[in-house]
């Protein structure tokens, strides 16, 4: 578990923070609806919780997946100039 979010794949957490976010969607245009509703407030709120610690994984992920990539195309350029 990272930054409590269990470990999954870049796949699986795409499609989690995308249901979230439809979600997220679906609230909010209720909210605007029904501004005054708390129920509607309180899962705004519950959702953003939740999505956020999804889209720091995933941003993590995604970086690390660039840093390596970089590593290694650098390590690739030093040594074709070796070559």
């Amino acid at each position: 578990m990272v930054g409590g979010v269990e470990e999954l794949s870049i796949e699986q957490l795409a499609s989690s923070i995308s249901t979230y976010k439809e979600q997220l969607e679906q609230v909010r245009q209720l909210l605007s609806e029904d501004p005054r509703n708390s129920e509607y407030a309180d899962m705004e709120k519950e959702l953003k919780e939740v999505i956020n610690p999804y889209f720091n994984h995933l941003f993590c992920v995604i970086k690390s997946f660039h840093l390596c990539c970089g590593f290694v195309l650098l390590v690739s350029l030093s040594l074709s100039e070796i070559h």
